[in-house]
């Protein structure tokens, strides 16, 4: 992860709401530019020009997007939005629908700024069929549902889908992380249910019905922390409503110009809606009211390349799949070192062990060393845990010795990940 106008430890869902799906037929090209609109607070449209400014209005949402086509000559929709809250940057996540699997499994990550694409990265095993995105900003995961098997992925960052969880109904279409219950909010449109699940096995920890609502065939779906609420979309009646997470109750809706808005998403410190469908090529912008606040799904894991990690001497980089992010730094340098400073009551080393591998020495806050012997007679992950530590702040150095054990034939130590324990 990349450092962006937001700070890295503080994972910040709220603040914006980001309703979005991609417009686009095989008439508008290879690719297909979304413009801008403005709604007055009651969410009736004001400017339906593409592209055009709203005039007196700073919160008008004026930046095109280009959104290329992936795949073959299908019609892909990007169906689930979502926002890195370390970066702020969006990740979009593409659909061919039945008609054209080939472009499904494809997620987008986009400068907020113009919509330019930083990266795309394909979830591994390539998905016939996506829709929402949400992201689990504690364990830094992508969370994709599939109303085609009726299934829920939970991938890396990578891409790389870790397991699959059971949907708790017969047509999941959006995910969303909820901060304060540590769960996946799972909008089911045949069921026209909103889902709370356990992030651990999917089991099912609340219900509401959106029956009642005058929603139908409903949509994407997105956490508000500070509100305490969820966002969920309806395309029948072109209906945006806000669901408080507690009870299951309406707390507002406004209407939605051209009905089949598709996924949700929230932003820190910012009150903008923005939403599209895929009808035409126009995204829109709406204030919510909710305020921005500070919210605290604090980062907990760091990858090996993240910039709160410090290396001196020499570290090398090995691409593996078996590697938590895709892939693992290494050195056998002797006196090479690499500091990490963390809040929690404990810390994770995720490692490997090997043949090769040598002895480190670890530092805690100053104290030490410990011998740590990384030597197995067969290559595998590993996780060296500290635990029972005071809630405050803590560094660890880990440092190559130089020293092995005598049936090892190398001096290396690994670093693929940390992870805090709070």
């Amino acid at each position: 992860m990349r450092m962006g106008e937001f700070p890295r430890r503080l994972c910040r869902s709220a603040a914006v709401v980001i309703v979005v799906a991609v417009a686009g037929t095989l008439g508008l090209g290879a690719n297909t530019v979304w413009a801008a609109a403005k709604l007055d607070a009651n969410g009736q449209l004001l400017v339906m020009t593409p592209g055009a400014p709203v005039p007196g209005a700073e919160d008008a949402c004026a930046t095109n997007f280009t959104f290329p086509t992936v795949g073959g000559p299908g019609y892909p929709f990007l169906w689930g939005l979502e926002v890195d809250p370390a970066t702020g940057h969006l990740w979009g996540v593409m659909s061919g629908g039945d008609s054209h699997p080939e472009d499904s499994g494809y997620l987008y990550e986009l400068d907020p700024d113009n919509g330019t694409v930083l990266q795309v990265v394909v979830m591994d095993p390539k998905p016939d069929w996506t829709s929402g995105l949400g992201y689990d900003c504690l364990r830094q995961l992508f969370v994709v549902t599939d109303p085609s098997l009726d299934v829920i992925y939970v991938a890396q960052r990578n891409g790389t889908i870790l397991k699959t969880l059971p949907s708790p109904g017969a047509g999941p279409v959006g995910a969303a992380y909820d901060t304060r219950r540590d769960g996946y909010w799972i909008t089911d449109w045949v069921d026209n249910a909103l889902y709370l699940i356990s992030p651990d096995n999917g089991a099912v920890l609340a219900v509401h019905s959106l029956g009642g609502t005058g929603a139908s065939r409903i949509a994407g779906t997105g956490y508000q922390e500070c509100e305490d609420v969820v966002v969920v979309n309806s395309r029948d009646n072109a209906t945006q409503y806000v669901i408080a997470a507690a009870t299951g109750a309406v707390v507002s809706s406004c209407g939605l110009p051209g009905g089949n808005a598709e996924g949700v998403a929230c932003r820190p410190f910012d009150e903008t809606v923005y939403f599209s469908h895929y009808e035409n090529p126009l995204i829109y912008n709406r204030a919510t009211g909710f305020g921005p606040c500070t919210d605290a799904c604090e980062q907990t894991w760091f990858e090996d390349d993240d910039p709160a990690i410090a290396y001196t001497g020499a570290w090398n980089v090995y691409s593996s799949p078996a590697a938590t992010g895709g892939h693992i730094k290494y050195s056998s340098q002797t006196n090479a070192e690499v500091s990490f400073t963390f809040t929690g009551t404990g810390l994770k080393w995720h490692t490997a062990k090997g043949p090769q591998m040598g002895k480190a020495y670890a530092y805690l806050d100053g104290a030490g060393p410990m011998v740590v012997d990384l030597y197995r007679s067969s290559n595998r992950l590993a996780t060296l845990p500290k635990l029972g530590l005071p809630r405050t702040a803590h560094t660890v150095v880990i440092k190559v010795s130089g020293l092995k054990n005598p049936a090892s034939h190398g001096y290396k130590i690994y670093i693929d990940a940390f992870e805090i324990v709070p």
